[in-house]
């Protein structure tokens, strides 16, 4: 097995700030766990990062972790649970104070903690002498027995200069401190995604949301990242899209944010053309420059393959203030086909029953590799007291980590979820329980404790299984659908609608009705028309500037209308120009009310007007769709 390259890009906003060397690492340290029955799952931290302390000061700050494995935390234990440095592992940390076991490890977490309940470590951080930006690592060990699975933590330190202190005028022996302006604060309340994993050069959509929560209004903003070159190792590598302002600068605006007022930034970056694992974070800064503190973002970007050759990096004019980029000629936007995670069932039952009919699949809990499923085996997955479960014919892996299944060779391989049954009354008398590519097992973060059965898959093989047409339809309406069905998902996968379920749409028409493998054998026309219009979806000049690339947009359908569609503005509030109300003659002639909530393609209109008027897909599509371009984004 190719070892992966690990880096850490380490983003910041602009000014005087300092990245020491051991900051350059990033994604989860590989430590032996020899009890799963340590395990944990991390939940908060008092202080938000950057942690600001002055040189020689001390702070502490809580950090809150869940025990989701079946053994108990006993302070008072010889198998007490605490922290200690790693990266590199055991090394005497700059921030040791008298509170620490030693310079190494930090204090116990506190009382008794059982399976299910949270507990917090306080951690005491003395800031040493030298100003500058420091991350400090730790992993979560129970002592003399094991590491803690998912134990792994760092925090950011911003060592501030010591306050300098001034003599009043005629008296030695007091002083006075000058009174600091109001500090540039915000709090992210929302962020679309903290992990992914992507192929070299892939578009990747993100979206945070800030609150100013200081006292200070931020008299204008950006989303900045530093030069590419901050860390020398790593000099020729960017996560800047073709998008941003320049290689350094997201987004800028000249708005004033009083305190209070929440802004929400959706932007896209590209993942590094090598192959490895990153970390990149991202900072607001205001009022000509000063970085905004509690508005890092960082997300861990695991690169599973090299960029196709073809790729061409963005590139920018040499002076940064300039929104213009240079877009590569004869390239896609994405680097290669996009997956997309489904949420496929909510397991309502004790267990899973899977079969695998085309290709062995690799078993991981979370992200280790446990051993391959052979082919036409059938195993049962199935979750109790915090423990995953899978067991087979010579297979029995239990671990409090959800359960992902990987097609060993062939990434459209087929499987079954034999114990589920998914019927639609007017698809006939099917069970459409079979699936192509990868599939978890996984418990959901939005407090419901409810299991999926998460489904990912290439673009491609998901607009296939989607169920939400008659394949007798007119053929160019059926392309015009799968090309609004394509970019309905591409778009809702960069939001955070499903972000606690851990997948990117339902396969419900809560988004699409996605019905699987078996939709493809049912539908030959409607697979025709994916494959004709491959990597296709619409796009908008959402900032009224020709200078910068069009933007993937909503684009909702509805089975028919009284005789013209409705608004985004009439439904739903707000304004989105390329959906507004357009006549529907079919419609009028057949119907008087609506079926559905009316906004953008009229399924029973956009047929019966390919039908009539012998229109090609992309001029039905556009009809529904005001203003609009279609753009191939992949090969």
């Amino acid at each position: 097995m190719a070892l992966k390259k690990i880096y850490s890009i380490v983003l910041f906003a602009i000014g005087v700030t300092c990245v020491l060397p051991h900051a350059a690492y990033a994604g989860d340290p590989t430590l032996p766990i020899n009890d799963r029955s340590y395990a944990a799952r991390y939940v908060s931290q008092s202080i938000p990062d950057p942690i600001v302390i002055e040189a020689g000061d001390t702070r502490v700050v809580d950090i809150r972790f869940k025990n989701i494995g079946t053994a108990p935390w006993s302070e008072n234990g010889s198998h007490y649970i605490s922290a200690y440095t790693v990266e590199p592992k055991y090394r005497n940390s700059e921030f040791a104070g008298s509170a620490w076991l030693s310079p190494r490890q930090t204090g116990k977490v506190s009382g008794t903690v059982q399976p299910g309940e949270t507990g917090t470590i306080s951690i005491a951080l003395t800031a040493p002498q030298t100003p500058g930006v420091y991350i400090e690592r730790f992993y979560l060990a129970a002592e003399n027995r094991t590491w803690v699975s998912g134990g792994y933590f760092y925090v950011k330190v911003q060592v501030a200069p010591k306050t300098e202190k001034t003599p009043t005028v005629g008296e030695k022996t007091e002083t006075i401190e000058s009174a600091p302006a109001a500090a540039l604060k915000a709090k992210k309340i929302g962020q679309n995604k903290k992990s992914i994993s992507v192929v070299g050069g892939e578009s990747v959509s993100l979206v945070l949301i800030y609150q100013n929560n200081g006292a200070a209004a931020w008299d204008g903003y950006a989303l900045r990242a530093s030069s590419p070159t901050g860390l020398a190792s790593i000099q020729k590598l960017s996560f800047a899209d073709i998008k941003w302002q320049s290689d350094v600068l997201v987004d800028s605006s000249p708005e004033t944010i009083e305190p209070g007022i929440v802004v929400r930034k959706r932007f896209t970056f590209r993942a590094p053309v090598e192959k490895g694992v990153y970390t990149a974070s991202f900072h607001l800064v205001a009022d000509g420059g000063e970085m905004i503190e509690g508005s890092e973002a960082v997300v861990s970007v695991d690169v599973t393959a090299n960029a196709p050759a073809q790729y061409v990096a963005p590139t920018f004019r040499a002076t940064p203030s300039q929104s213009e980029v240079a877009v590569p000629s004869n390239t896609y936007r994405l680097a290669a086909e996009p997956r997309i995670r489904v949420g496929v069932w909510n397991v309502d039952v004790g267990y899973v029953l899977f079969q695998s009919t085309q290709d062995d699949y690799d078993i991981f809990t979370g992200a280790i590799y446990q051993g391959t499923l052979p082919v036409h085996t059938q195993a049962t997955l199935s979750r109790k007291n915090g423990q995953y479960s899978l067991q087979a014919e010579d297979i029995s892996i239990k671990s409090p980590e959800y359960i992902r299944l990987i097609p060993k060779k062939n990434q459209h391989a087929v499987f079954s979820l034999l114990n589920y049954e998914r019927n639609v009354g007017w698809k006939g008398p099917r069970n459409f329980n079979t699936y192509r590519g990868a599939m978890e097992y996984r418990l959901t973060d939005d407090g419901n404790d409810n299991i999926y059965v998460i489904n990912d898959l290439l673009f491609e093989d998901y607009v296939m299984g989607i169920g939400e047409n008659v394949d007798s339809s007119p053929v160019e309406y059926l392309k015009s659908q799968a090309t609004a069905q394509r970019t309905y998902a591409y778009y809702i996968s960069g939001t955070d609608k499903h972000e606690n379920r851990f997948f990117d749409v339902k396969a419900t028409t809560a988004d699409q009705l996605y019905l699987g493998y078996e939709n493809e054998r049912i539908m030959p026309n409607f697979v025709d028309a994916v494959q004709a219009t491959r990597g296709y979806m619409a796009t908008y000049d959402i900032d009224a500037n020709r200078d910068t690339p069009n933007e993937v947009v909503i684009t909702p359908y509805f089975g028919h209308t009284g005789g013209r569609t409705n608004s985004w503005a009439e439904v739903w509030g707000g304004h989105k120009p390329w959906l507004v109300s357009v006549k529907t003659e079919y419609d009028a002639a057949r119907w008087s009310s609506d079926y559905g909530h009316g906004v953008g393609m009229s399924q029973a209109d956009a047929a019966m007007r390919a039908k009539e008027e012998g229109l090609d897909w992309q001029t039905l599509f556009k009809y529904y769709y005001t203003g609009v371009d279609l753009e191939r984004w992949y090969k």
